[in-house]
């Protein structure tokens, strides 16, 4: 817990924080010391852990430069002297909640012309707990979110698997139809040289050779083909 207020309400700082934590462990939530040396001492409160700061408003009063300033920034080319400010104590005081480890203020109330900072407390812890409520409602939803987009990756995961595979297989499906086009156009190819008695010029290829060859490579027929399967594997691809 912090103060940042002119000395002369540094006293009502304090009491004001006084005031919250007695309002606090009045309500049944506990005070507890920073874990370490210079951590903050921080409030429990549900399931969140909160400590506070508070801080007075200030009336910024702009300092301008003098003559001599703006002239020598004029000599130089550029801003060696910038506009300076006072700061003025209001004796309006503002308290805030952080989440212990958050510079983010969660909830804030300050004195105004119809209410001072004290008699504010009350409704600061109500909306402290709302806070925390809030809070433990969205990280739930956060960790719904988080299963779910996980059960999401697996199906996207799963469905891709899928698709790799069906890939592959239409590939292996693609090599057995042009197997069986090749295969079919040798069987055309053997039919002719039955009809016309061909051969090749040293008489090992005829029509019967053509459609050993054909019935090995057609992938719907059980073949065995010694002159290509005795071959040591990756030898002469066909």
């Amino acid at each position: 817990m912090r103060a940042a207020v002119s000395a002369q309400n540094s006293l009502r700082a304090l009491l004001v924080l006084n005031m919250l934590i007695e309002t606090l462990t009045g309500a049944g939530y506990s005070l507890s010391a920073g874990g370490k040396e210079d951590g903050p001492a921080y409030v429990t409160l549900l399931d969140g852990m909160l400590t506070f700061g508070v801080r007075e408003r200030a009336r910024q009063e702009n300092v301008p430069l003098t003559r001599e300033q703006l002239a020598e920034n004029k000599r130089a080319g550029y801003n060696r002297h910038s506009q300076g400010y006072i700061y003025h104590p209001t004796n309006e005081l503002e308290i805030s909640a952080f989440v212990v480890g958050s510079t983010y203020a969660a909830v804030t109330t300050s004195d105004s012309r119809s209410a001072s900072l004290e008699t504010k407390i009350p409704g600061f812890v109500g909306r402290l707990r709302h806070f925390i409520l809030r809070s433990s409602v969205q990280a739930e939803m956060r960790i719904e979110q988080r299963a779910a987009a996980a059960v999401q990756e697996a199906e996207r995961a799963r469905l891709a698997a899928i698709r790799r595979s069906a890939f592959e297989q239409l590939k292996q499906v693609e090599e057995w139809a042009s197997k069986l086009e090749r295969a079919n156009r040798l069987r055309t190819l053997a039919t002719e040289f039955d009809l016309k008695k061909l051969t090749s010029s040293d008489d090992v290829i005829d029509a019967g050779w053509i459609r050993r060859a054909a019935d090995w490579l057609d992938p719907t027929v059980e073949c065995r083909w010694d002159d290509m399967d005795n071959a040591p594997a990756g030898y002469g691809e066909f």
